[in-house]
């Protein structure tokens, strides 16, 4: 994840998110969901490039299929291109399972309690 004081994303993925959390991982926007994981480590100075940083996570699952992501759908913590770190806000639960779980993992809110 690229760094530095004037990129909130990038200070939301070193500085908010923490152990435990959970997150799905894109590459490149409209394309199709790769994987879920959760996140078990803190934040960490990337070897790649100097103003990256880093965090290990642990598997959770492959998405079962690779179809692109709906290019209409335009919430922030959605794939469009520009996200990179968001939080999913407790009011935006249910459209994240019916627009990211179930589609791309067959999962439910339920399944990561």
């Amino acid at each position: 994840m690229g760094w530095s004081d004037d990129n909130k994303q990038g200070r939301d993925f070193s500085r908010t998110m923490k152990i435990g959390d959970w997150f799905y991982l894109t590459l490149g926007g409209g394309s199709g969901i790769k994987l879920l994981g959760k996140i078990v480590s803190d934040v960490e100075n990337s070897q790649i490039k100097d103003e990256w940083r880093e965090r290990k996570y642990q598997l959770v699952c492959y998405a079962l299929n690779s179809t692109p992501y709906p290019a209409e759908h335009k919430k922030k913590w959605e794939p469009t291109g520009q996200s990179t770190c968001f939080e999913v806000k407790k009011e935006n639960f249910e459209l994240f399972e019916t627009r990211i779980l179930k589609p791309y993992f067959d999962m439910h809110l339920s399944d990561l309690i």
